[in-house]
């Protein structure tokens, strides 16, 4: 009877050390995934603040854009035509004008990539933060379940040596 408890003891403990180190390993590579999912949000966070940067600054030139777009609009095109004192100086308005316009409509093109850009920052961030809490939550329950399968060997351990020592 003592051989055999003291075999099925040992079998246990076989099977208890190799779960052991297969939660180890599992404990290495989602803490290495944890990190790694760490960076990531870091840097898209600090892209993100970059985006927020550069979209104040093309406020500000939208805004700069909109008062030039008002002081040009008291000087229509029309009023120089009919004017037409000097061709050469009406020629020069309408291409300043047409040059304007094509300016403003890039401004606003940029404007508006950036913005999706900003959206899709946004979005990566809240998915790669999910991300990370359920790995974190994962890497947590790996522990326990490491520190439950110390506990394990421990007690088996300990009633091997008590099988032994009845021996």
């Amino acid at each position: 009877r003592g051989e055999g408890e003291k075999n099925q003891l040992q079998e246990t403990l076989r099977r208890t050390e190799t779960e052991l180190a297969s939660l180890e390993r599992d404990l290495r590579k989602m803490t290495g995934l944890v990190s790694e999912q760490q960076k990531k949000l870091n840097s898209l966070q600090s892209q993100a603040s970059q985006f927020i940067s550069a979209k104040q600054q093309q406020e500000a030139n939208m805004a700069d854009l909109i008062a030039a777009s008002y002081r040009m609009g008291r000087e229509k095109n029309i009023k120089l035509l009919l004017n037409q004192e000097n061709p050469e100086k009406l020629n020069r308005a309408i291409v300043y004008a047409d040059y304007f316009n094509r300016s403003q409509l890039e401004a606003l093109l940029q404007y508006q990539t950036l913005l999706q850009e900003i959206e899709q920052n946004q979005l990566a961030i809240r998915e790669q933060t999910d991300a990370l809490l359920a790995n974190k939550d994962a890497l947590v329950e790996k522990q326990k379940q490491l520190k439950n399968q110390y506990q394990a060997r421990s007690t088996t351990l300990a009633n091997l040596n008590k099988t032994l020592q009845s021996d």
